[in-house]
């Protein structure tokens, strides 16, 4: 039984389309893979994005454009370290690998880098972190 004060704390408040697509912690040292369902990917340091409060909206992370040319959603946002190497498979089928070291690291709010070894029009489905 719960009272009306013991009912616990918001973390955060979301849109209703919106969806929490991981939840973690992470060092301030570390760096966050962000990928789009189009495949753009953004990797940024944790340090870069703004802290909140109890029952915030969050931050923006990449800025989608109004064409969708860039994605229309994340699907992926993880921790990723230098040496990291990513597996991602399109809704055809198709599957590619992908280093974070090639990455270059976004500092500012930006929208984000296409990945070139996919085809364009197939979204992601599922992003694997292949572990060697």
């Amino acid at each position: 039984v719960q009272g009306r004060a013991t009912r616990g704390v918001k973390s955060i408040d979301l849109e209703p389309d919106d969806e929490v697509i991981w939840a973690g912690q992470c060092g301030a040292g570390e760096e966050l893979l962000l990928m789009t369902d189009t495949a753009y990917v953004r990797r940024v340091a944790v340090m870069d994005l703004p802290s909140q409060n109890r029952g915030g909206k969050g931050s923006r992370a990449i800025l989608f454009y109004k064409n969708g040319a860039n994605g229309t959603c994340l699907v992926y946002g993880r921790p990723a370290a230098n040496g990291d190497i990513w597996s991602l498979t399109q809704a055809s089928g198709a599957s590619v690998r992908l280093e974070t070291a090639t990455l270059a690291n976004a500092r500012s709010e930006n929208r984000g880098s296409p990945t070139d070894l996919l085809v364009m029009g197939d979204p992601i489905q599922r992003v694997y972190k292949l572990i060697m």
